[in-house]
């Protein structure tokens, strides 16, 4: 099975511990998932998704290979939850979530990452469908 159809096995996986053998057999120094690929079937159901979904699917774009949104990070993040803008862009969205997973990562955890990455992966669903 290709990394993409491991992928989607993992994120309809509700069991923590089958889904972290899952997630196990992806190379995310390699899997990224595109925006224009992007679908339904790779993001997390937010009614029965765990903490392991949210931040896989956050690496599956890595942002750090943005450097407009890299530098301008603190701006977009402040304009998004203060502002209530970027909701209709997926790179916006993509990268938000992406660097709050690196941020909970080194400097976690965090009351507010769940309840904040679930509100971006909202928006990403909103687009998407």
């Amino acid at each position: 099975m290709d990394q993409i159809g491991i992928w989607r096995l993992f994120i309809k996986e509700k069991d923590e511990n089958d889904a972290f053998k899952l997630i196990k057999l992806i190379d995310f120094s390699n899997f990224q998932i595109a925006n224009e690929d992007l679908t339904l079937k790779e993001v997390p159901n937010l009614e029965n998704c765990h903490e392991l979904h949210i931040s896989q699917f956050a690496l599956t774009y890595n942002a750090n290979n943005d450097k407009e949104l890299y530098d301008k990070y603190h701006k977009i993040y402040d304009e998004y939850f203060e502002e209530g803008k970027h909701k209709n862009s997926l790179q916006h969205l993509r990268a938000l979530l992406f660097f709050l997973q690196r941020q909970e990562h080194f400097s976690g955890p965090s009351e507010s990452y769940i309840p904040f990455s679930k509100k971006i992966i909202s928006d990403i669903i909103k687009i998407l469908k």
